[in-house]
């Protein structure tokens, strides 16, 4: 077998058959009418770069039900965007904690390690994102781009991207990764 070869095999690496449903959307917990105001005011409070304000609905939320992911998560997006890196990474922790299927949770405390030059974290937690669902599009575009850009492993990169392609069906962008990535790996 020559070297394309092995890397064209590799390339295959959704599982066969259809898409599954996204785990984390088959399991939605009830939140009351209170929570969700508080939840849309964080939001609103982070759009504004509100810090401080997001933080206390969120704490407030978390408070009330420390089982929703989404707020641990958003928790972590505050604290990432205060420079707060200890309770950012601990807020990430909890939100996975909180929901192991929660796909958004592993993708952004991958980037969060990522942009603290913690490469190898990054990949561990876009893999966990993957084995919870092997057709999370967002997560092979993630890992693709850290073993092509940061990880300099183009042949590792390849089979994320064609996953990734696949998934979204056209995008141009993604096309041109693939065979840019073709080009230098001599396919």
């Amino acid at each position: 077998k020559s070297q394309n070869d092995a890397v064209v095999a590799e390339s295959l690496i959704l599982p066969p058959g259809p898409a599954t449903p996204n785990p984390y959307l088959q399991d939605t917990p009830s939140i009351n009418k209170t929570i969700a105001s508080q939840f849309a005011s964080a939001q609103n409070a982070m759009r504004n770069q509100q810090w401080s304000q997001a933080e206390n609905f969120l704490l407030q939320i978390i408070a009330v039900n420390d089982k929703l992911s989404g707020a641990h998560l958003n928790l972590a997006n505050v604290y990432a965007a205060q420079k707060e890196k200890d309770k950012a990474e601990t807020s990430y922790q909890m939100a996975i904690t909180a929901n192991p299927k929660n796909l958004d949770a592993y993708n952004q405390f991958a980037i969060f390690k990522r942009e603290q030059g913690d490469f190898t974290g990054a990949e561990n937690l876009y893999k966990q994102a993957i084995t919870v669902w092997p057709f999370h599009a967002t997560s092979h575009k993630n890992i693709a781009i850290l073993y092509d850009l940061y990880l300099g492993k183009p042949e590792q990169a390849l089979p994320h991207y064609e996953a990734y392609f696949q998934l979204v069906g056209e995008d141009k962008q993604a096309a041109s990764w693939i065979a840019d990535l073709q080009r230098r790996l001599g396919i």
